[in-house]
């Protein structure tokens, strides 16, 4: 019998192993704007490599997403990336599922 439980003991570790190893580790987009065809701004609030106020976004133009920092400045949203700088006026952009379900407001 202990046998057996240390084999659903080890079976469930495994299983949770697994099912973390799957698991989508980026940050949740909040805020979305579309700037033409194949081009959007996507906003999250995940700090990570972003130097404080600063926040994850992405800047996906056709197939290709470029990672970059943004930060609420006046009325406007300034995404930082490596090779570029975006400014984009907070009224464009529209909230996310996730951002109605968490309150999260760019005002």
């Amino acid at each position: 019998m202990a046998c057996l439980l240390r084999w659903a003991a080890l079976c469930a570790l495994f299983a949770m192993a697994a099912c973390l190893a799957g698991c989508d580790l980026e940050p949740t987009v909040l805020y979305v704007a579309n700037d033409g065809p194949g081009h959007s701004l996507q906003l999250t609030d995940e700090q990570q490599e972003c130097a404080a106020p600063g926040r994850v976004c992405f800047s996906t133009l056709l197939d290709v997403t470029t990672r970059g920092c943004w930060m609420r400045d006046s009325s406007n949203v300034r995404a930082r990336f490596q090779d570029d700088e975006q400014v984009v006026p907070v009224q464009v952009f529209k909230r996310t599922a996730f951002a109605e379900l968490r309150h999260v407001s760019l005002e």
